[in-house]
């Protein structure tokens, strides 16, 4: 660790006595005088940083200014005048970032304590916060400060409370060993040999995007292929790690394509390649394709136009400006709506011939000729359905507004600050209404229609109780023709009108068991492109043909999965301890005899859920042979307000009741093994495997948490979710207080409660992990090493909250599954092949 460098202190008088503020050296233990307190000061920046200055808001002192600090996690500790002070800026080499005026930086410094305000975290890709990680400062304190460190109390100084360094303090009190001792973890163990290799279930989808054509004759995807590395990639690699052995070498290469599907002919053709994704694919007209393609990963993508020639030959053409289209313009062949970035920064949107090169490069995007006169600081546009601006989101220091007009002259309808609010999706065919989604002083999110002239909602268009609208669907002429929504964990079409209902209905009995989603319909209605998948199903691609009464397998998402048996889920109802219904979802390997039971958790969490699409984790885990129970407790998203609601302050009680009953109902009704269960989650997932430890001692054979929260009230303090005032309100509301529930949020943590945790334990977390800090596996873990009873550890370094890539993936649940066999053996019996 590197000790905070002091080059320049700034000093004033402050009533009769000299305010002093000084670097404290190891080994010295100056004496405080009344009015003084320490400070522990905690620097970690990805960079080399120039300067870092903190102001006092109580004294006539300009306060600290520290130097050199190195790349790295950095430390010192001051005598510091109680007060109030506030971090004032950073500087880098190049950049000078000021902090002051945001209270999110502030602290309090108390007079005969050492103050520890967190962490300042400086990542160049991430903004500057702060992160509380008191037991590494304590650690710190002790190893370089150990006598003021046993003089002086520790207390953490944010907007929340932190009891566990004296907790801690206190439990060990007494206690045999020492903290490197206690650390000490078990290794996570080893994959092993897989009945699937886990990159396969989690390789990136072959199908990245997909449009059908007006006609409905052909199909042009965006595709994604996987190869090794040349040794041209490789060699990039090298140099770029500096270091051979730092290279990943092994880490596959995307290739991606277009690929045009001429459905009448039963042919394909490749249309473009390209080193870099391909997306936001529509046709323009029977003949003109628009599709996003990056040229160099380093730019932004590209929109390119491509045109039937005939003969199989395409002409290509690309808009010489980044932007994005804003409209297709169906009425209005040849040309679309183009928004992008003016040389004055502003974003304009013009009406854009596309119909050649030579046209396209003559181009002009004169700002005064642009589209959204009489916006200012828009980022959104809607129009209707001539192609007319008629509604648009703006961004000013209050937060985002919809405004609503035409021609030049738009007025403010709403603020659209409110979660639970209107939120608009499409301007009527006139412009004259406004559709979206509202869930305020309702029971369930609800599509609605919106008068902007009175900023009133003058129709519910779709309710349906206690089920959350999830998308509306329209037509090219901008009438609702239907809406989406999950039911029994599958994605469902509603359509208002026969037709459309009746060919739903067909291609839902064509597909049982099956979410069936129509992501194309041709201009006639004769021909329907859609995307079909379940919970043992990746998605597919099929091409419907009413006239024919034809189906087509167009493309897959994962045709490498194709061969596999995989294990299909069983949607479940049950009732909690009190009363309230909850959905479940129980996924049963074929075989005999009583399978073991994994549980595994969802995150959130509230507004988050489970649903019966194509799983990796649950299908790697029932590979195994092993049950998997995935249950939508309260809280979780899209079964209404109330439901949602349930979930507020009821993490560690009605939540857990939740998942309990739903283990009882599973075990009463399908052929598991009770003495055989594990339980498996990540971020709160990982929360409820700990705490289901503690609440059922021996009920379960091994938990395993996936950068879970450890200590409720740190999610507060070392949180991404905790640095906004109005964000922290919401989390009170749905979480609970620390200043005013520190008891109950004590009870229901399981970092306070570990001497009770006496099943086995396996932590997986990332260290630059920003939603749930790396801290809070750092104080369990010290704290069950203390208790004589080690965690199996993996540690990732420098990975976020969320297991990105297919790598990264079968790593960690690849040593999960291990986990689960050491503890839950083989199956009664062999799944079924």
């Amino acid at each position: 660790m590197r000790r905070l460098a002091v080059l320049a202190l700034a000093l004033c008088l402050s009533g009769t006595a000299l305010a002093r503020d000084f670097l404290v050296k190891p080994g010295e233990v100056p004496e405080l005088r009344p009015d003084e307190g320490f400070v522990l000061v905690a620097v970690d920046t990805d960079v080399d940083l120039r300067s870092i200055s903190v102001l006092s808001t109580t004294r006539l002192f300009t306060g600290e200014r520290m130097r050199g600090i190195k790349k790295g996690q950095n430390w010192g500790l001051y005598v510091m005048p109680a007060g109030s002070y506030r971090w004032d800026n950073v500087r880098t080499q190049w950049i000078r970032w000021v902090v002051r005026d945001d209270k999110e930086f502030s602290f309090v410094s108390r007079a005969g304590e050492i103050t520890y305000a967190g962490d300042l975290v400086y990542k160049h890709m991430q903004r500057i916060h702060v992160a509380n990680r008191g037991l590494a400062a304590l650690d710190w304190l002790e190893r370089e400060h150990p006598q003021i460190a046993a003089r002086h109390r520790l207390g953490y100084s944010g907007h929340y409370p932190d009891p566990f360094p004296d907790f801690y303090l206190a439990e060990r009190e007494g206690k045999d060993g020492k903290p490197s001792e206690w650390d000490r973890t078990l290794a996570a163990p080893e994959p092993g040999e897989l009945p699937v290799d886990p990159r396969l279930l989690w390789r990136s989808a072959r199908v990245q995007a997909v449009a059908m054509s007006p006609d409905g004759h052909r199909v042009v995807a965006a595709v994604r292929e996987e190869r090794p590395p040349n040794e041209a990639e490789k060699a990039k690699r090298i140099k770029y790690a500096g270091d051979e052995s730092k290279a990943d070498l092994a880490r596959p290469v995307a290739d991606w394509t277009l690929e045009l599907y001429d459905m009448q002919a039963g042919r394909a053709i490749r249309l473009a390649e390209s080193n870099g994704p391909v997306s936001g694919l529509v046709w323009l007209d029977e003949r003109t394709l628009a599709a996003y393609i990056t040229v160099n990963v380093l730019v932004p993508p590209v929109l390119y136009i491509m045109r039937d020639a005939g003969e199989g030959k395409w002409d290509v053409a690309s808009v010489p400006r980044v932007g994005r289209m804003v409209d297709a313009l169906a009425g209005d062949p040849g040309h679309i709506l183009f928004a992008s970035v003016a040389s004055n920064g502003k974003n304009a949107v013009h009406r854009i011939d596309v119909r050649s090169q030579q046209v396209l490069r003559a181009a002009k995007f004169p700002f005064r000729e642009r589209l959204n006169i009489g916006l200012e600081n828009d980022v959104a546009w809607y129009t209707d359905a001539s192609g007319r601006i008629r509604a648009a989101l703006v961004e000013r220091e209050e937060g985002t507004v919809l405004v609503h007009g035409g021609d030049g002259a738009y007025r403010d309808v709403m603020a659209l600050d409110d979660p639970e609010g209107f939120r608009p999706m499409l301007v009527s065919g006139d412009g004259s209404l406004i559709y979206g989604t509202l869930e305020k002083d309702r029971g369930q999110r609800d599509l609605v229609e919106l008068d902007p002239a009175t900023a009133r909602v003058t129709r519910t268009v779709f309710s349906k109780p206690g089920v959350d609208i999830e998308a509306p669907l329209f037509a090219s002429d901008h009438r609702l023709v239907g809406v989406r929504y999950y039911e029994a964990g599958q994605l469902v079409s509603e359509y208002f009108d026969a037709d459309r209902a009746s060919v739903a209905a067909s291609l839902q009995r064509a597909f049982p068991d099956r979410t069936v989603l129509t992501l194309g319909r041709s201009l006639d209605g004769q021909r329907v492109l859609l995307a079909v998948d379940g919970s043992d199903q990746p998605a597919q691609l099929f091409h419907y043909d009413r006239g024919a009464s034809r189906v087509q397998l167009v493309d897959e998402s994962a045709p490498w999965l194709a061969e596999m048996a995989m294990a299909p889920s069983i949607p479940m109802k049950v009732r909690s301890r009190d009363g309230l219904e909850v959905e479940a979802f129980l996924t049963l390997p074929a075989g005999t005899g009583r399978r073991p039971l994994v549980v595994m958790p969802h995150g959130g969490p509230i507004g988050v859920a489970d649903r019966r699409h194509f799983t990796p984790e649950v299908q790697l885990l029932a590979s195994l042979g092993y049950a998997v129970l995935q249950v939508n407790f309260r809280g979780s998203e899209g079964y209404g307000r109330a439901f949602q609601e349930a979930g507020h302050r009821s993490q560690g009680r009605g939540i857990e009741d939740d998942i309990d009953a739903a283990i009882d109902a599973a075990l009463a009704a399908h052929p598991l093994d009770a003495s055989r269960m594990c339980v498996v989650g990540a971020s709160y997932g990982g929360y409820s495997a700990l705490f289901s430890a503690v609440r059922w001692p021996g009920r379960f054979r091994c938990v395993a948490s996936i950068a879970g929260v450890s200590d409720r009230m740190l999610f507060f303090t070392a949180s991404d979710s905790g640095r906004d005032e109005k964000v922290r309100e919401a989390m009170e509301r749905m979480i609970g207080d620390p200043h005013t529930d520190q008891a109950l949020m004590r009870e229901t943590s399981p970092l306070f409660r570990y001497t009770e945790v006496q099943t086995p334990v396996l932590l997986v977390h990332g260290t630059a992990d920003l939603r749930v800090d790396y801290e809070h596996t750092r104080r369990l873990v010290r704290m069950l090493g203390m208790a004589g009873r080690p965690p199996a550890l993996m540690t990732l370094e420098d990975q976020g909250h969320s297991l990105e890539g297919e790598e990264l993936n079968a790593k960690v649940w690849g040593s999960v599954a291990a986990f689960l066999r050491q503890h839950l053996g083989a199956p009664a019996t062999s799944p079924a092949p």
